[in-house]
């Protein structure tokens, strides 16, 4: 994680760490990662520091960089792929409890 730290500050590229997950079966489940935004508001600059994010990242067969799109720009939930498996199976859970209640509530 370092590295990609060092190469966000080296290209001025906006960032912030962050955690992941909650505590819906009050097990206090978190997951480190970065948030990397990017906001084509700003410029034609953003576009390009974004896709030498996107080749770096390319490059890193450890950690994901899962894109996701707001109004005009993107941010990216930067995570190991081990803290990204568990992130999904973690919320994926969540939505099965979801549906199970209101499930539940309909059937009453």
């Amino acid at each position: 994680m370092n590295k990609i730290i060092e190469f966000l500050q080296k290209n001025d590229i906006d960032f912030r760490c962050e955690f992941w997950g909650d505590d819906y079966f009050e097990d206090h489940f978190r997951v480190p990662g970065l948030l990397v935004s990017f906001d084509l508001w700003a410029g034609k600059e953003e576009s390009i520091k974004m896709r030498a994010f996107k080749k770096f990242m390319a490059r890193k067969r450890s950690y994901v960089a899962v894109c996701n799109k707001y109004g005009a720009g993107y941010y990216y939930r930067v995570m190991t792929v081990q803290d990204n498996l568990r992130y999904i199976e973690h919320e994926e859970k969540k939505a099965a409890a979801v549906e199970k209640f209101w499930r539940e509530r309909r059937g009453m």
